[in-house]
């Protein structure tokens, strides 16, 4: 039970490191955070909306982009593997 409410408290950590990263600027942390939240609680589609939505953005440093494009491939690379198996 304890590892349940482990996971529970890092879903809930997701959540707030997005607002907090969100009202300090930091929009590709924001959207990184809230795909990984996505991801947890099984709504793959929504987690891999949130990178897109942050790629969208013209005002992402290079860093920034890099890093959602990054986790965006891998997301869909996951899912690919899930749909040959």
């Amino acid at each position: 039970m304890a590892l349940l409410d482990h996971r529970s408290d890092d879903v809930q950590l997701l959540r707030l490191l997005s607002k907090i990263s969100e009202k300090a600027g930091e929009f590709s942390d924001k959207h990184l955070y809230l795909s990984e939240y996505y991801r947890l609680i099984g709504e793959h589609g929504y987690a891999v909306e949130q990178l897109e939505e942050g790629l969208k953005r013209s005002n992402l440093p290079f860093y920034g982009r890099a890093r959602l494009q990054s986790r965006l491939d891998k997301l869909r690379e996951e899912e690919a593997e899930k749909e040959h198996e």
